[in-house]
């Protein structure tokens, strides 16, 4: 069986192969491994199972012949089963494979339909077929294979941590304080779906706590990059409430300072899945594999400053060349207080 298991996390958005095509490594482009599986046949309402490991299984013929009941195994491989045409049901014919020895040290028979059902003889001889041998992984790429995958988990968390917020749309669910606004500003964003929000002094968060759809807007920035989703602009990084009843914008739900009063549940991220990763993201996230795959082969960890064939490696940033943080600004979190930049943020309402 094979036994390489990957470790890649559910988040991540960059697979080894395109991490191999990436650095030019042709050695860990390899195929899944694939587990052995064994041959079968459907005849009407029976499903015959090679009891022979992998393509060895699909060289098992199976024939129905009208006659007397009976089972025949002729020679190597061969399985012939002989009943009355329309009146032996499934469940008979079952028992005539099972209780000759021949033929049930070859296939195993399951009920597949209706075991009830009368079968129809003759068919035709017919291969089992489907039969898969194991092919394992090489062990030096195994391992790897393993190496890349602990850069790509790796990397995919650093760009997280340096943006502030997902790659991958994730469900998230906040408690939040009142702040003297009718804007609230969620930890994570872009913003795509906002699924419920409770207000609750008493932080119970019961049915009748949960505002109406109609009493808040999701808003959005202006400044969203080029190559991000264009779904994105319909979507943004803060919620401004309104009033149950009169439908005003209100501040007096968030007067003074109520701890926790409001859970908001929503789902934040710059792609709903690993195509939809911005090309900035993407490209940075390799580039950082990259520059850790080099540091590790040319032992140059902790290394600020080196010189070598005419090229001076010196400037880096949160310990990766600028270049790379560089492709990231675009995409950082601009919620309220995360960074020094314009917000969209009203307060005082």
């Amino acid at each position: 069986m094979a036994t390489f298991i990957s470790k890649l996390k559910a988040k991540v958005y960059c697979t080894v192969d395109e991490v191999a095509e990436w650095l030019g490594v042709e050695d860990i482009k390899i195929d899944v491994p694939q587990a052995e599986v064994k041959a079968f046949l459907v005849i009407q309402d029976l499903t015959y199972i090679a009891k022979l490991v992998g393509v060895l299984g699909n060289a098992i013929t199976i024939e129905y012949k009208d006659g007397v009941a009976a089972v025949a195994v002729p020679s190597a491989n061969v399985i012939e089963v002989t009943f009355p045409d329309g009146t032996t049901d499934a469940d008979a014919v079952k028992a005539l494979v099972d209780g000759f020895p021949a033929a049930a040290a070859l296939v195993d028979v399951t009920v597949s339909g209706t075991g009830a059902t009368a079968q129809t003889s003759p068919v035709a001889v017919a291969n089992l077929a489907g039969g898969l041998d194991d092919v394992a992984f090489d062990k030096g790429v195994e391992e790897r294979r393993k190496r890349y995958e602990l850069l790509i988990n790796s990397a995919t968390d650093w760009v997280e941590r340096y943006i502030q917020t997902n790659v991958i749309t994730r469900t998230k669910q906040e408690d939040l304080d009142g702040n003297n606004s009718n804007v609230i500003v969620p930890s994570h964003w872009p913003i795509r779906q906002i699924n419920s929000i409770f207000i609750d002094f008493n932080r119970n968060f019961g049915a009748e706590t949960e505002l109406d759809p109609i009493n808040f807007l999701l808003r959005g920035v202006a400044d969203i990059p080029q190559d991000a989703d264009v779904a994105l602009t319909k979507i943004g990084n803060d919620i401004a409430l309104r009033d149950d009843d009169e439908n005003n914008v209100i501040g007096r739900v968030f007067s003074g300072s109520e701890l926790g009063s409001i859970r908001v549940n929503y789902e934040a991220g710059w792609a709903l899945d690993a195509d939809d990763v911005p090309g900035g993201i993407k490209m940075a996230t390799l580039q950082i594999i990259e520059f850790w795959e080099f540091q590790r082969s040319n032992r140059t960890l902790g290394v600020l400053s080196k010189g070598t064939m005419g090229q001076s490696f010196t400037k880096l940033k949160d310990g990766v060349p600028e270049a790379v943080t560089e492709l990231l600004d675009p995409y950082e979190n601009m919620t309220l207080g995360a960074y020094e930049k314009p917000q969209i943020n009203l307060f005082g309402v």
